[in-house]
């Protein structure tokens, strides 16, 4: 797999975890959208280091001062390398791990191996501010993600990165529509810079969102200055 990097932190988004959780993070290398406001483009490109399964566990378990069952993998799109990223969820989960996966909901995932908490990004409209025909392509890609939400379980998340009114406005509309399912995924709103979690707190009051079950994500491990 091509792996961008293997450490320990908190999970500081929402997760099945709990935000907080103490947990190793596997960042795969290479992702297939250019977000305009990506906090890790590092992680981008196609390049990184090649790493075998066996290489991946054997540095978790070199690496687990905090003592830890849960590993989030991230990227990235983890997607992008479906059939190792399956090997590995099952690997992991045979040690007991509790396993997490990231995804920009781009990329269909409904046969995803093992039990693991899809946390899937529904990226806004101003994502795609920095592309060419910017709103075709926004079309595009949440028409695919809405589809692609619908495989989501009951312990998996849903998470609207929010940056502009319009952003929050698409978001209401979306999160709605998933929330009318029958079986839904947990729902949480995120703030993205320059906006805050008391911006977008005081947007929601005014917004009075649909969704009963709505969650406001804050990056936990940035307000501690944590990886």
């Amino acid at each position: 797999m091509r792996v961008h990097s293997i450490f320990q932190s908190i999970n500081g988004e929402v997760t099945s975890s709990h935000q907080g959780s103490l947990c190793t993070f596997v960042r795969l290398q290479g992702c297939n959208m250019k977000c305009r406001w990506c906090d890790t483009p590092r992680s981008r490109p196609l390049r990184g280091k090649n790493r075998t399964v066996k290489d991946i566990m054997d540095i978790i378990y070199v690496q687990d001062v905090l003592n830890t069952d849960r590993v989030t993998i991230t990227g990235g799109e983890p997607l992008m390398q479906l059939i190792e990223l399956q090997e590995l969820i099952l690997r992991l989960e045979e040690d007991r791990f509790d396993v997490t996966v990231e995804t920009n909901g781009s990329l269909r995932f409904n046969k995803l191996a093992g039990k693991c908490c899809i946390v899937m990004d529904m990226k806004p409209i101003s994502a795609f501010k920095n592309l060419s025909n910017a709103e075709v392509r926004y079309e595009e890609y949440m028409t695919k993600a809405m589809g692609y939400s619908e495989d989501l379980k009951e312990t998996d998340w849903v998470k609207f990165p929010i940056q502009t009114k319009e952003d929050l406005q698409l978001a209401m509309k979306h999160s709605a529509c998933i929330a009318a399912e029958r079986y839904v995924p947990k729902i949480a709103f995120s703030p993205v810079s320059p906006i805050d979690g008391a911006t977008l707190y005081k947007w929601l009051r005014t917004s009075k969102p649909i969704t009963r079950n709505l969650v406001l994500n804050v990056q936990l491990h940035k307000l501690i200055g944590l990886a």
